[in-house]
């Protein structure tokens, strides 16, 4: 009986023993928490230092899961190696330029990164006229829409009178901001697009401290930029749903002189315990913000609304969230970035080419333009060619391209390119914006010229296109 206690005493002190084994952590990962992009629009230059990997690893990360087989160009943007633990670069399209920049420190880890659920969120501040708000809410509400109030559950800091506050579907919010008589009273001011792990922690600080003397003989210390934080997580039964909770937002404004006075800094302050974010929807909070007149043109993250002589008095907060892959954010980046590269057919893809010949002057009557608009109403004009004719005889010709806008008086969209057939059939041409007066028109007329490059095959095409609807009117 003793040797069996004792036998049984000796096996569960070696099962506790291998239990307790296979509990034990493994090395301790040192792993720091990723750093923040600095940019400078002014300079056309943003930098980040690195936290986990050195600069050169994390230039060949972004390399291989955003460019494989591709290099940026001088018109698409750049990136450079400035030292040991810093990078420079800068992407020329805005847009992709938020995706590029929420990128990098997803990318800035000790080990591969694991494509496990990410979360997309956007910020965007615009300041608008009382014109502005007024076009936006008859817009959206004679859509006749199943838009719904947001989950808005403030509570107030230095914040004044909320004017509005719902959820409005992405495409209709596009379709609002792009329309003609919003579009002169907004401004944009700054987008901050973050993308971070399920259960992380949103901790963005882009602000700067500014000294203000409210009344003579007194200097008081104010925080001036944006500031925001809360904590993410993915419904476990929707993966579309996503709760912010804690949310807080903190956005200084330097507001000009007034009556003697030295600039001063409006906050605009609140908190919400629980937002939760639809996939395809927005969460839109306008709110007023003291103002007045003023002679600065400037526009910028720390001075609000100044344009046209005039300040405006109404501040537009947007927020949306969207879950997803790391794959699939890969991809999204992707495809805003074909239209901006000088993409060429793999020589896999050249050898399944068709043996026949088709001529160029075929290939450039297959102009085909393309329309879309990103969420915040930006408009993406273009044209591509059909790579359906695509062969060995044809791809790697050049073609001078002129794009002008046909209007009494000339002025308008000018643009002159020399690109490759096969650059034109992957990626095509990116028009320049068209300014703000074109866009007032209701019909907007663009004529392509397309000429072999030292040759005398040459194409025209006249284009309509549409600003209302942000579409080319088929004849």
């Amino acid at each position: 009986m003793r040797t069996l206690i004792i036998s049984a005493l000796l096996l569960l002190s070696s099962v506790a023993m291998v239990s307790y084994a296979q509990e034990t952590p493994g090395p301790v990962v040192l792993e720091k928490p990723a750093g923040t992009v600095n940019c400078n629009e002014e300079l056309e230059r943003c930098e980040y230092i690195t936290k986990n990997v050195v600069a050169r690893q994390l230039i060949a990360k972004i390399n291989a899961v955003l460019f494989p087989g591709t290099v940026l160009s001088p018109t698409d943007g750049y990136i450079a190696l400035e030292s040991l633990k810093k990078m420079s670069f800068w992407i020329n399209d805005e847009n992709l330029r938020d995706k590029f920049i929420a990128m990098i420190p997803v990318l800035d880890v000790l080990e591969d990164f694991d494509a496990s659920a990410l979360v997309q969120v956007t910020t965007e501040i615009f300041s608008l006229s009382d014109e502005g708000l007024a076009e936006m809410q008859a817009q959206i509400s004679g859509v006749g829409s199943n838009e719904e109030d947001s989950d808005w559950n403030l509570n107030m800091g230095t914040l004044g009178t909320v004017d509005l506050a719902l959820k409005v579907g992405n495409k209709l919010l596009s379709s609002v901001l792009g329309s003609k008589l919003v579009r002169t009273q907004i401004n944009r001011v700054t987008t901050v697009t973050q993308l971070l792990p399920n259960l992380a922690s949103i901790d963005y600080n882009h602000s700067t401290n500014v000294y203000v003397s409210p009344t003579a003989g007194i200097v008081k210390e104010e925080k001036a930029g944006l500031t925001l934080a809360g904590n993410l997580s993915i419904s476990a039964s929707d993966p579309d749903l996503v709760l912010l909770s804690d949310f807080s937002f903190r956005y200084g404004v330097i507001l000009p002189p007034v009556e003697g006075r030295e600039d001063r800094v409006s906050i605009l302050n609140f908190t919400n315990p629980q937002l939760y974010m639809v996939k395809g929807l927005s969460n839109i909070l306008v709110s007023s913000l003291a103002s007045q007149t003023t002679t600065g043109r400037s526009l910028g993250l720390l001075s609000f609304g100044r344009r046209r002589e005039k300040l405006q008095s109404k501040i537009m907060v947007i927020t949306r969230a969207e879950s997803m892959s790391f794959e699939s954010y890969v991809a999204s980046l992707k495809k805003l970035r074909q239209y901006d590269l000088f993409r060429e057919f793999t020589n896999e893809e050249v050898e399944k080419l068709p043996e026949s010949s088709v001529d160029l002057e075929t290939v450039m009557k297959t102009i085909k333009p393309y329309s879309f608009s990103t969420p915040s109403g930006e408009r993406v004009l273009g044209f591509t060619l059909d790579r359906k004719l695509a062969r060995e005889n044809n791809i790697k010709k050049s073609i001078e391209i002129e794009v002008k806008e046909v209007k009494f008086g000339g002025g308008g969209l000018k643009q002159k390119a020399i690109r490759t057939v096969e650059n034109l059939m992957l990626s095509g041409l990116k028009f320049n914006p068209l300014d703000p007066k074109t866009l007032e028109k209701d019909v907007v007329k663009l004529r392509i010229t397309l000429k072999k490059f030292n040759g005398r095959e040459s194409v025209k095409k006249e284009l309509f296109y549409n600003p209302e609807t942000n579409r080319f009117i088929t004849e």
